[in-house]
């Protein structure tokens, strides 16, 4: 599960883990829609998505993907944010 970033201390917990680079809108939807997941997670940290758009980034966005972590460790895509 490490793979998944820094979300995974939250494991074990009865709560999903969310890691800092996620859309609030992306949590919003995660506990509307209550999925049997252990969280989501958004691997590599990429320019552009929350907590990584400082000003030292310019105008820099890089796309990115939004992963829905199953109980079984497989993953599915949740969101897609595009240049």
């Amino acid at each position: 599960m490490l793979a998944y970033g820094y979300g995974a201390p939250r494991l074990g917990l009865e709560q999903p883990f969310i890691p800092l680079l996620v859309r609030m809108a992306d949590y919003a939807r995660l506990l509307d829609e209550k999925p049997d997941a252990i969280g989501i997670a958004v691997p590599g940290m990429p320019v552009g998505s929350p907590g990584m758009d400082g000003p030292e980034y310019g105008a820099r966005r890089d796309p990115y993907e939004v992963l829905l972590v199953h109980r079984d460790g497989s993953s599915r895509v949740y969101a897609s944010y595009k240049v």
